[in-house]
């Protein structure tokens, strides 16, 4: 998954590239920043760095104090930010002690960063990332009973969509596409871990819409998935 990591580059926020970045390394994401972009214009460029991304941590730390004792923090790093959440990315905001935006952000949940105890915060940054992260779960589907060789002829032929939904608590939480792919033993796709109480709706589309196989909600402990007529 990638990330983009929203900072102001100056040697206040070092820290960030020396604790906070191989943090998010570490637990596997992909980090992407606005440094060293060359050849383009810098909005441009950096606004299709953001948008290649799932994710964003922007850290609104402090940049100059205002007449009642606030702080200021960076234009450009709450503006991705909003974008990021415009775009419904995963986000997570750490915003240095004293800085106020008064804009829609103040609505938000954030981290609070304290210079001298950058160490917990770090730990709540780590526990939020881990948060996002998803692995794959391979599901086995079972055409219906005496069904198997029309399932493979539409599997060779390349006219077959698959998709699933993911529900939770009665309500959708996910959608997404899927490759049937043929392994021995039988054909899988590969879904994105849920919640452990959600339930897995999957349907299998022949060409030109002449029908389907679907299973019913199905938790996904419960693999394989039988398929059905629809």
């Amino acid at each position: 998954m990638k990330v983009f990591v929203s900072y102001a580059f100056n040697d206040a926020n070092k820290w960030i590239e020396e604790l906070a970045i191989p943090l998010a390394d570490a637990l596997g994401f992909e980090v992407v920043t606005g440094q060293r972009i060359d050849g383009q214009p810098l909005i441009d460029a950096i606004d299709d760095r953001l948008r290649g991304c799932a994710g964003c941590i922007a850290f609104t730390t402090r940049r100059g104090q205002r007449a009642d004792g606030t702080y200021d923090t960076h234009p450009w790093v709450v503006n991705e930010l909003t974008t990021a959440r415009a775009l419904k990315f995963k986000t997570v905001e750490v915003r240095e002690d004293g800085v106020k935006i008064n804009d829609g952000n103040e609505a938000y949940v954030r981290l609070k960063y304290v210079e001298g105890q950058r160490d917990r915060m770090l730990i709540d940054l780590a526990r939020d990332l881990a948060s996002w992260i998803v692995k794959p779960v391979r599901v086995q589907l079972l055409p219906p009973d005496g069904m198997m060789n029309e399932f493979i002829g539409h599997l060779i032929r390349g006219d077959v969509m698959c998709s699933y939904r993911l529900i939770k608590g009665g309500q959708q939480i996910k959608t997404g596409a899927a490759i049937v792919q043929p392994y021995e033993g039988g054909f899988f796709i590969d879904v994105e871990m849920p919640p452990k109480d959600a339930m897995v709706t999957i349907e299998v589309k022949k060409a030109n819409n002449n029908g389907a196989w679907m299973s019913f909600g199905d938790g996904l402990i419960a693999i394989p998935v039988q398929l059905y007529n629809a």
